[in-house]
């Protein structure tokens, strides 16, 4: 589903009477102009031009964006925000199938599978069996973390996301106009632990907070110029496993791929990423076939493909993000019936890391799910909030309880690999406070 942009003729402007506010509504990237990438290039790469005009040309099946720019009462740019709207096919993405692999770096798919299970139950018993429905969510469902907005350090969390729950009813209504779709759901995606103090605005026009699954992120330590220095700082016993895993895996080739590479081999690549995904409890979206080319052409350094060869045999590949200083671990895939052998989501894990180090990044973002495996490498867990509001009343009022039902606390062991004197917890750069 593509906007037609019928509606878009010439750039209109709304005013937020009580927030002092405007805002421009844009159905693509290419209508921001340049002071999009002033206000956010040096701030958060996945929310730059370069990056959401990739995303564009290749976005997942039954997606599509819009992007607003919020201006101070002086016309100053003071923030810009970004929308996903997304077609969600509860029959399709929900499956009752043992899970191998998650699309998005992890072994388990289990994230978010009981919510959007229950959803589905709630709206089937009141609008219809099938309850397909759009949703639209401020956010970006193919990474974990928050890059649905950015606004100036001078403007309060607070302020920016009571903007932008008036902001995403008017993005609601532009999809519906512009291309005659019903929208059911809002979603604002992975607001971080020490700012969901300021998420009030969002309660107070009836959103639910729900906390899924951790964000895993390991922090790199300034002394580790390689991955032995990695190795070494390790106790024995993860040591042992580490190097145990990059034994088992040496008769693994991995190459760094380019755009030609990718299109060479994309038949073989999508199978691997569709076999991960369709055995797997939950799947949000959908890559088309041209997804992975696509971005490497975009972004150039910016995005590595790796590719792993069991001889001839393409067997694994990993797909990672610079994002200024930290390094996004993106899409994987790989042989469940050669995993435990070559160890290759183990290994997966640590090129990982050796790839942060490499370009030098502060830490890498594991994502969610497989919360145990990621501790294991040195990975922490940071508590990660979404805020839901379904726009029929009766449904919307049910979410709650439903939300407390459908979400319990993942039961996991956290690990602690690194010797007395590495502590992860001293690596993070969490802010102490932010402003209210």
């Amino acid at each position: 589903m593509y906007f037609s942009n019928k509606l878009l003729q010439k750039e209109e402007i709304f005013y937020l009477k009580k927030c002092h506010a405007s805002y421009t509504v844009h159905t693509s990237i290419q209508e921001v102009g340049q002071e999009w990438d002033a206000l956010v290039a040096e701030q958060n790469f996945l929310l730059s031009t370069t990056y959401l005009s990739s995303l564009e040309q290749a976005p997942p099946v039954r997606m599509s964006f819009c992007y607003v720019k919020i201006y101070a009462e002086s016309k100053d740019l003071i923030g810009v925000a970004y929308f996903q709207i997304h077609y969600f096919e509860p029959d399709k993405s929900l499956k009752r199938t043992g899970s191998l692999a998650s699309h998005l770096v992890g072994e388990d798919s289990k994230e978010s599978h009981c919510f959007f299970h229950g959803i589905h139950r709630l709206v089937s018993k009141y609008i219809s069996s099938k309850a397909e429905f759009y949703s639209v969510v401020c956010g970006n469902l193919l990474v974990t973390g928050q890059h649905g907005f950015y606004f100036k350090p001078h403007v309060s969390q607070s302020y920016a996301l009571e903007v932008l729950a008036s902001v995403a009813r008017k993005v609601r209504s532009y999809v519906e106009q512009s291309e005659g779709i019903k929208t059911s759901m809002f979603l604002f995606k992975d607001i971080e632990e020490y700012k969901k103090s300021h998420a009030l605005p969002l309660i107070e026009t009836r959103y639910h907070e729900f906390c899924t699954q951790p964000n895993m992120v390991l922090y790199i330590a300034p002394q580790w110029a390689s991955i032995e220095d990695y190795l070494n700082d390790l106790q024995s016993k993860y040591r042992v496993r580490a190097k145990s895993a990059f034994k088992k895996g040496s008769s693994i080739e991995q190459k760094n791929f380019s755009v030609e590479d990718i299109k060479h081999y994309r038949t073989k690549i999508h199978q691997l990423y569709t076999d991960i995904t369709d055995n797997a409890d939950f799947n949000a979206v959908q890559l088309p076939p041209h997804y992975f080319e696509t971005l490497k052409a975009g972004l150039g350094n910016k995005f590595n493909f790796y590719a792993y060869f069991h001889g001839s045999e393409l067997v694994a590949f990993r797909t990672s993000i610079i994002n200024l200083d930290q390094l996004e671990a993106h899409f994987v895939g790989y042989s469940s019936s050669l995993n435990h052998e070559y160890q290759l989501y183990f290994n997966i894990l640590l090129d990982y890391l050796e790839e942060g180090i490499t370009q030098q990044c502060k830490k890498v973002i594991y994502a969610r799910t497989a919360l145990e495996i990621k501790s294991s490498v040195g990975a922490v867990s940071e508590n990660i909030y979404c805020y839901v509001r379904h726009k029929r009343s009766v449904i919307n009022q049910l979410l709650k309880p439903l939300l407390d039902r459908l979400n319990p606390k993942v039961e996991w062991l956290p690990r602690s690999p690194f010797k007395g004197e590495i502590s992860q917890q001293n690596l993070a750069e969490v802010p102490l406070s932010s402003k209210a």
